[in-house]
């Protein structure tokens, strides 16, 4: 096992990268410093300011695989090479901090440094999404759910949990949830104890169910002018 001493002692030895691709200079912050292989079609990009990418390769050029934009991390991050199927690998990551000695002490400033040790793994897009709710990370998770065309109802069902009920809530988290079903389930199980969020919640339900009404009516006419037809 790398010890502390020898951690730190490899950050300071990252070599300068064989491959400098567009943009990314020798020794600035968008510069290369690792390249390996995710798969047969993919890279894992390492920059010098501690973005980590992972990139399809295509007839169009790179494609980022991680959402909009890489993973960050620390600068200089040290990347190991993607094992196992699906693959995976670690980011060993180190950050400096300056702390005061005590008041009153006389002594300088020390320098801590905090080691970390991140895993990424290739995973479905509903897998990632899930763990981003679970993580409260709703950002992320829609970012997710757009990009892959999936529901986020996950999202607005832990926001809407997560606060109470009211007006403002009904509006940002209840009203953009698309089951049905939960949505009036939510209205009959949670009895909020001002009477106008009461109110508001019952209000909201009945008019899901008003508005899913018209909507069935509506196709129902619709299927009847085309067998009629």
């Amino acid at each position: 096992a790398m010890g502390p001493a020898a951690a730190a002692a490899a950050v300071r030895r990252v070599p300068e990268a064989p491959a400098l691709f567009s943009g990314g200079g020798a020794g600035s912050p968008s510069q290369w410093l690792a390249v390996h292989w995710w798969g047969r079609a993919a890279l894992v990009l390492a920059q010098r300011d501690g973005a980590v990418s992972v990139s399809s390769i295509g007839s169009s050029g790179l494609r980022e695989l991680l959402g909009e934009r890489p993973e960050s991390f620390p600068p200089l991050p040290l990347l190991s090479a993607p094992r196992g199927e699906p693959p995976s690998f670690f980011v060993l990551t180190r950050e400096a901090h300056a702390v005061a000695a005590c008041e009153g002490e006389g002594e300088p400033r020390r320098r801590v440094e905090a080691w970390e040790l991140h895993s990424l793994r290739r995973t479905t897009p509903e897998a990632l999404f899930k763990r981003k709710v679970d993580l409260g990370e709703y950002g992320d998770a829609l970012t997710w759910a757009r990009a892959y065309g999936f529901c986020a109802d996950g999202v607005r069902q832990a926001q809407w949990r997560e606060s109470e009920v009211s007006r403002v809530a009904i509006s940002d988290y209840l009203s953009k949830v698309a089951s049905l079903r939960w949505v009036l389930a939510e209205a009959a199980s949670r009895i909020p104890s001002e009477p106008d969020a009461l109110a508001a919640l019952l209000d909201h339900g009945v008019e899901r169910c008003d508005a899913a009404l018209c909507a069935a009516a509506a196709e129902d006419a619709t299927t009847a002018q085309v067998g009629a037809g």
